[in-house]
């Protein structure tokens, strides 16, 4: 028994080295990054493309990983994916697939198409400026006279277009617009109509940094509010805007800037009952950054 306890003294007299003392094992590789790869431009109703998720780990290797996957899409009009990443087109127009991301592990998206080969497509949304998405907003290729209407969020799809097109944007109560089109999204703005009589005051729609770009003359008025005077006589119209930050207003060929940040004067001659149509922005040596409220008085002299 003594030469037992002994032993692995005696043995280590010998020359061998002792065994290092066992720690923790090493923490599993986490994933740091999810891919979706496969067929993402589709051109007929039916068809199927078999999506590949892979994960990159932090170990430095990838795994095939679309089995366990919980897939989505954004719009089941366009596309629908299975439990195992099929994806199947049943309408034209553009969508989004994608894993949702559940912390810690990131998600991934992709892009689908589907429009008839030899065509374009567009996709886009339609918002006010400082208010959010609009909804229920008919936007129309004025070239081909294809149409959609946005959905709950604002969003839109145009497919099977002969060429790249040029849109028209109406809803009741909002501005008009028409833009060409050069690429497959699109970002449309509009604004609400802003509409008084000369001798009113009105404090609309906020200007937001993200609003509408106008172009007046030769000059760029971004951000920038359309602004319509019903002026029934003859004589002088006198403006006057005040707001936190210095404006620029446009009106009639003058270029009026605030003489403080507070405070905007013009007088515009009226030679016959008509509507005044004019533009308010930012001055361009403003600083700022939020939305800027604004108070727009009119009146006659």
């Amino acid at each position: 028994m003594l030469l037992l306890l002994l032993s692995p003294a005696w043995t280590g007299c010998r020359g061998e080295s002792p065994r290092p003392p066992t720690g923790p094992p090493p923490p599993p590789p986490t994933i740091t990054g999810l891919s979706i790869s496969g067929n993402l431009t589709l051109t007929s109703i039916g068809e199927t493309s078999q999506l590949t998720l892979t994960a990159s780990f932090s170990d430095n290797t990838t795994k095939d990983v679309t089995a366990g996957a919980k897939w989505y899409t954004d719009n089941t009009t366009v596309v629908t994916v299975s439990a195992g990443g099929l994806l199947r087109v049943v309408g034209f127009g553009i969508a989004t697939v994608g894993i949702a991301s559940v912390p810690p592990n990131p998600g991934a998206t992709q892009r689908v198409t589907a429009t008839p080969s030899g065509t374009f497509v567009i996709g886009g949304v339609v918002r006010e400026p400082g208010a959010g998405w609009l909804a229920s907003t008919l936007v129309v290729d004025t070239l081909s006279g294809l149409s959609a209407t946005t959905n709950s969020g604002g969003q839109f799809t145009l497919a099977a277009l002969p060429r790249l097109p040029y849109l028209k944007v109406a809803k009741d109560g909002y501005e008009p617009i028409e833009v060409r089109v050069t690429e497959s999204g699109v970002d449309l703005p509009i604004q609400r109509v802003i509409r008084l009589i000369a001798g009113e005051t009105v404090t609309p729609t906020k200007l937001a940094p993200n609003g509408l770009s106008y172009t007046v003359g030769s000059t760029r008025c971004s951000p920038c509010l359309l602004i319509r005077v019903v002026v029934p006589r003859l004589g002088t119209l006198h403006v006057r805007v005040t707001s936190v930050l210095k404006l620029r207003l446009f009106a009639e060929g003058q270029v009026v800037t605030g003489g403080t940040d507070t405070e905007l004067i013009a007088d515009v001659p009226i030679n016959a009952p008509r509507e005044v149509v004019m533009y308010l922005g930012v001055a361009p040596a403003s600083t700022g950054n939020g939305k800027t409220a604004f108070t727009f008085e009119t009146s006659m002299r």
